[in-house]
């Protein structure tokens, strides 16, 4: 261990050797601690306070020691599953450097289930009385309702499993008034649960499709977050932090050669999951631009001379290159302010709801203002086909025109306070009032042509804009007090 205090000290090396218990699965017994001055070592002076220990009592007793000191504080935790299997384990190491630096490392290990299916039972075979799907005259006279096959089960489906390590720093610097975290993470979910829509037919297109296990995902990446307070000395006092997440998504293994999303989109599926890839890429043919009659041109990624369905490629994909938070809480006096912004870059959304106002999928339906801008022979610089009556050259088939940047930032929370004074409660015959005006949603930032860019979806279809409904913005006003 090394680290320095606000007296110079220079640095401590602690040395375990022979063997006693500090806790059970870690030996040791001999604590030689050295203190390094320049060219010499010699024994730490005697107001050095070195303590290692399996419970917190003594950091949190020296925490206003206001000396240098160390405190090796170690956290074992294991627990066991009803069937006597391992599901966590946990080792963190605190070291205090002395009383205005504190760190903690953390590494942990766990194998966890799924149970959040959305199906009660889904290895079995659900059917529900349906007078839409199942009534029917069986004595050519009067009808009888009976029951519709609704969801399919699958008898092999397996427990989704996840296996989870994590290796983190907490620490705080400078007085505390710096304090934060350094995490690194590697998830490898195995026996990946997902609905399988190729095996439910046209024949039974009421019935949702089975659960099965369809493969290995991995998710490595890095959560940093940290966090500086302090207060003016005109009496304002603050506490701004950040937020920031980034992680690689890949598909490890699979059943099949890939799996497609939701089918059911005019078109067909939008989204492709295929090894080596990120889940739920949106997959299509590429639009280069419009050619001299306003139709898309298309890519030929096989280079045969035609277009056709074996040009369709990954056109995008729903994964951020990183989401971020910032918070930020003021007081002043009997005001204070508190605020959340959070954000998204780097992801894409396939906006299929598209379809449906700019081009005439229903040729009566409403468009989009942005048909005005159309293609003509006069308007060549534009990026909007020309107008037709009906569907020309595949053009809502699946494509990256359809492809927007859904990078945002939200403020997703806002709040305004004031405490009023005591003199004022103590009146009325209450201890403390504070009234308020909150909001939520109340502004987003973003590129993306849609309503919301916060788009969410299944495993295998995430990012498809087909008319998600956008978040709500609301506001209120409201007091609160404690008598």
């Amino acid at each position: 261990v090394r680290t320095s205090s606000k007296k110079e000290f220079g640095y401590a090396e602690l040395k375990i050797e022979h063997s006693s218990k500090i806790f059970d699965g870690l030996d040791a017994d001999n604590l030689d601690v050295w203190m390094s001055h320049g060219d010499h070592v010699s024994i730490l002076p005697d107001d050095f306070i070195l303590s290692a220990s399996t419970e917190s009592a003594p950091i949190a007793a020296m925490e206003h020691i206001d000396k240098p000191y160390y405190a090796l504080q170690f956290h074992p935790e294991v627990t066991h599953s009803d069937f006597g299997e391992k599901i966590l384990q946990n080792f963190t190491v605190d070291i205090c450097g002395c009383s205005q630096t504190y760190m903690k490392l953390r590494v942990s290990y766990g194998t966890l289930g799924n149970q959040s299916l959305g199906r009660t039972a889904p290895d079995q075979n659900i059917s529900n009385l349906s007078e839409a799907n199942a009534y029917y005259p069986f004595d050519g006279s009067s009808a009888s309702t009976g029951a519709a096959l609704s969801a399919v089960g699958n008898p092999d489906l397996q427990w989704e499993t996840v296996v989870s390590a994590n290796a983190g720093l907490d620490f705080r610097l400078m007085d505390n008034k710096l304090y934060g975290s350094v995490d690194y993470f590697n998830i490898t979910t195995n026996d990946l649960i997902a609905v399988d829509e190729s095996l439910i037919g046209t024949t039974a297109i009421d019935a949702s499709a089975p659960l099965v296990n369809i493969g290995q995902v991995s998710n490595t990446g890095i959560e940093l977050a940290l966090n500086y307070a302090d207060a003016t000395s005109g009496g304002l006092s603050y506490d701004v932090g950040f937020n920031l997440s980034t992680y690689t998504n890949t598909v490890d293994s699979l059943i099949s050669a890939f799996y497609v999303g939701n089918s059911g989109f005019r078109g067909g599926a939008v989204t492709r999951t295929s090894p080596g890839e990120p889940m739920s890429y949106f997959y299509g043919r590429r639009v280069l631009g419009l050619d001299g009659s306003g139709r898309f041109e298309y890519e030929d990624v096989n280079g045969d001379g035609s277009i056709n369905d074996d040009d369709r490629t990954k056109i995008g994909s729903p994964h951020p290159d990183f989401t971020f938070g910032v918070n930020v809480s003021l007081a002043y006096k009997n005001f204070d302010l508190y605020a959340f912004f959070a954000g998204s870059v780097g992801n894409d959304i396939y906006h299929y709801n598209k379809i449906y106002t700019h081009f005439p999928t229903f040729f009566n339906g409403n468009r989009h203002e942005d048909v005005l801008d159309s293609w003509t022979p006069s308007n060549t610089d534009t990026d909007f086909p020309a107008l037709s009556e009906s569907i020309r050259n595949d053009e809502t088939q699946p494509n990256s025109w359809f492809v927007e940047d859904g990078s945002y930032v939200k403020l997703k929370t806002l709040q305004i306070g004031y405490t009023l004074p005591s003199s004022a409660t103590s009146k009325l015959g209450i201890s403390n009032a504070r009234i308020y005006v909150a909001g939520n949603n109340l502004l987003t930032l973003s590129k993306y042509s849609g309503m919301d860019p916060e788009i969410g979806g299944s495993p295998l279809t995430l990012g498809v804009d087909s008319g998600a409904y956008p978040q709500a913005s609301l506001t209120s006003l409201g007091i609160n007090v404690t008598f």
